[in-house]
């Protein structure tokens, strides 16, 4: 049977908006588009530690490796990204293995947050206060126990692959009695993956409409050369946005149409830092790019898409 394994912990790691940070080289400033934005960092080898002193990170790394070696030990790849091969007569004791280590993990997590205060306490303590503020204030950061609950979970997804003579695959493969006997641990995973499709359709999106209006901004901003390619990758990113518009809130798609509405009556070879400016082009990248950025209405998106219960076909 095929199989899409797969193990998540909270990272603790944040994207920094590239309009507050520089990276160099030898005293020099690089150009951002060229170099990884950075990123801030609150669960390291060095903090926080556990009540015995091991790093939170190091236990969850372990865990992870487990689980590696239990996917290693009873599948092989199957010809499609993180989807693996499972022998029937390997089926139980694969799934068993995996089953025992979501209670392993469920213990650890349990112990992770009863010391939710201290773990923050231990970050914000080791963590220049800038950019702790910044990772705290995100919307995506876990701000109480649940929340930093939920980043945890083993998946265990089952593939399915149409059969040549159109058999009905969903029955062929739930139907097994090796995934029956794990039955919830699949469900949920399962109703997971929907989940992480809803989130994926509201923030793959912005996050490209945000790197490309960014890298206009730079070009405009350094007064380099603008061009009619250089407006293309926000073209592109603004459609992208419209096909998945029923997760857009209106203001989103309505700065978006005031932008577009803007570029299509701008020469760009007339823009430079003065010009654009002057005009209030500057101005609609920045009210565009403040609304793609807006954590706080992604996640009402998220909400109001997902306040019915959604089947996706895949």
């Amino acid at each position: 049977m095929l199989v899409a394994p797969s193990f998540g912990y909270w990272r603790g790691y944040y994207q920094l908006p590239k309009s507050i940070t520089t990276v160099q080289l030898s005293g020099r400033e690089l150009d951002n588009g060229a170099v990884t934005t950075p990123r801030v960092r609150l669960l390291t080898d060095a903090f926080p530690l556990d009540s015995a002193g091991v790093a939170w990170k190091k236990r969850f790394q372990a865990l992870e490796t487990q689980k590696n070696a239990t996917v290693e030990r009873w599948s092989v790849p199957f010809p499609i990204s993180g989807v693996r091969i499972v022998p029937r007569r390997a089926a139980t004791d694969f799934l068993q293995e995996l089953h025992q280590l979501e209670l392993t993990l469920a213990d650890t997590v349990n112990e992770f947050v009863l010391q939710y205060d201290d773990v923050v306490a231990q970050m914000r303590a080791n963590v220049e206060t800038e950019l702790f503020r910044h990772a705290y204030s995100r919307a995506s950061f876990p701000h109480n126990q649940n929340q930093m609950r939920s980043k945890f979970y083993i998946d265990v997804v089952p593939v399915e692959i149409a059969t040549p003579n159109n058999q009905d695959a969903t029955a062929e493969v739930v139907g097994l009695p090796e995934l029956q006997a794990y039955q919830a641990l699949v469900q949920e995973a399962t109703q997971r993956k929907v989940e992480e499709a809803i989130e994926s359709m509201i923030a793959a999106p912005r996050r490209q409409l945000a790197t490309a209006i960014e890298s206009l901004k730079d070009v405009i901003g350094r007064n380099g050369r603008v061009s009619s390619k250089s407006f293309r990758p926000v073209y592109e990113a603004m459609r992208k946005i419209r096909a998945f518009e029923f997760v857009c809130n209106e203001e989103l798609l309505a700065e978006m149409q005031a932008l577009e509405h803007r570029m299509d009556g701008t020469e760009p070879r007339m823009l430079d830092q003065a010009a654009a400016a002057h005009n209030g082009f500057t101005a609609a990248l920045d009210a565009l790019l403040a609304e793609v950025d807006n954590d706080e209405k992604a996640c009402h998106d998220l909400e109001e898409f997902g306040r019915y219960r959604r089947a996706l076909d895949v």
